[in-house]
């Protein structure tokens, strides 16, 4: 029987084995690079942190997929939530230099026509 040392550290091995299919993963979602490898290693942490949750040690990868999957999805609500804050100087000089300019759109929806 191991003890929780050598269990944790079991853990993280088969964990840390996991960080190139994570962020393939992270990857598909996003299809940047610099914010699959942020999304790959927040999900390392997260399944190391929720590790004793992890019922079946056989359902390591599709457990920690799912993390992965479930932090990016949390990422978008978040960003469409966050009302954009800018300033009329600073959208103008976007709108100047050909941006077009994205906001999000917080206000009540219309109730669905039947």
């Amino acid at each position: 029987m191991q003890g929780p040392d050598s269990a944790d550290a079991d853990f993280g091995r088969r964990l840390s084995g996991l960080a190139g299919h994570l962020f393939a993963v992270a990857y598909r979602l996003t299809n940047e690079v610099d914010r699959s490898r942020d999304l790959a290693q927040a999900s390392l942490l997260l399944a190391w942190e929720k590790r004793s949750q992890l019922r079946d040690p056989d359902l390591l990868l599709p457990w920690a997929r799912r993390i992965c999957v479930n932090l990016f999805l949390q990422e978008e609500r978040r960003e469409r939530q966050l009302p954009a804050r800018l300033s009329i100087e600073e959208s103008e000089e976007l709108e100047g230099e050909g941006r077009d300019l994205e906001l999000a759109d917080t206000g009540p929806r219309p109730p669905e026509l039947a």
